[in-house]
């Protein structure tokens, strides 16, 4: 049997080299580096863990092992081969990496600090998978295919907004970003707030439920200009500016009519008419 793999190894070192700019001598040398990076991986894995090295090296041969069957399933259900599902799946670390190193460059965290940070937001990720599989009629897969879906319809109403605004996608995120944000800690006010369990249970488990969808009530939209005007009342003015915009009768305003209307209150004339109308409503 090690004849055999040797024989194997052989054979795909010839490989590499007659596909590469590489000879077989080179090929032989790398994968000795990467044999001995390895080497040093587990050997600090089980430093820094419970596990042995005996116990490292068990669980990566499962993790291949589930990596390989999942590369069969994807190439039985879709029109790619295992191997170029493996090539898709090394452009994408590549994408991966440059992307930590960028996030890198233009922030003030290390790759290896960036890394941990999505490694746990993966793992609240999956935490939250399985709370709703488990409140829930659907499966964790079926949440995954949801969410997925979701994700679609969020890149589609954002490629829509930058076609027919003067905002780029990155802008338009980043402007999501601070509106979620915003929501999320009036939702948080509101639920500080409350006194008595029945307010809580129908006001801020309803403010909770609604801000992380993105849709914003009045009231809630009084909150938010109260937050930008500290000093005074903002009510009667946030009642005005509510009104103006166009709300379908839902009482409601999402993100994609609050953006809509901050496109709009660019233009002079926008402003002027809603100036007139906040002077009609004053003087009456």
């Amino acid at each position: 049997m090690y004849r055999g793999f040797k024989q194997v190894c052989v054979c795909v070192c010839a490989d590499l080299a007659r596909t590469s700019r590489f000879s077989q001598h080179e090929i032989k040398l790398m994968y000795r580096g990467f044999k001995q990076v390895c080497v040093c991986m587990c050997a600090d894995l089980a430093r820094t863990s419970r596990f042995s090295q005996h116990e490292i090296k068990l669980m990566y041969r499962g993790f291949k092992q589930v990596c390989v069957s999942v590369c069969a399933d994807l190439a039985r259900t879709s029109r790619f081969s295992q191997h170029e599902i493996k090539l898709m799946y090394r452009g994408f670390k590549q994408v991966c990496v440059c992307v930590c190193a960028d996030l890198a460059r233009t922030s003030r965290f290390s790759q290896h600090e960036i890394k941990l940070m999505y490694r746990g937001f993966k793992q609240v990720c999956v935490c939250m998978c399985a709370d709703l599989a488990r409140t829930s009629r659907f499966s964790q897969h079926e949440i995954k295919l949801m969410y997925r879906g979701f994700k679609q319809v969020c890149v589609s109403v954002c490629a829509d907004l930058a076609r027919t605004s003067r905002f780029s996608q990155h802008e338009i995120k980043l402007t999501y970003r601070g509106f979620m944000q915003v929501c999320v800690s009036v939702c948080a006010d509101l639920a500080r707030g409350c006194a008595s369990p029945s307010t809580r249970s129908n006001s801020c488990t309803a403010g909770f439920v609604e801000c992380p969808t993105g849709m914003v009530d009045e009231e809630t939209f009084k909150n938010i200009f109260s937050q930008f005007f500290p000093l005074g009342d903002a009510s009667q003015y946030a009642h005005f500016v509510f009104n103006s915009i166009k709300h379908k009768q839902t009482g409601k305003v999402n993100f994609e009519v609050s953006h809509s209307y901050t496109r709009k209150s660019f233009t002079s004339t926008f402003i002027s008419k809603l100036t007139h109308k906040i002077h009609i409503k004053n003087t009456s």
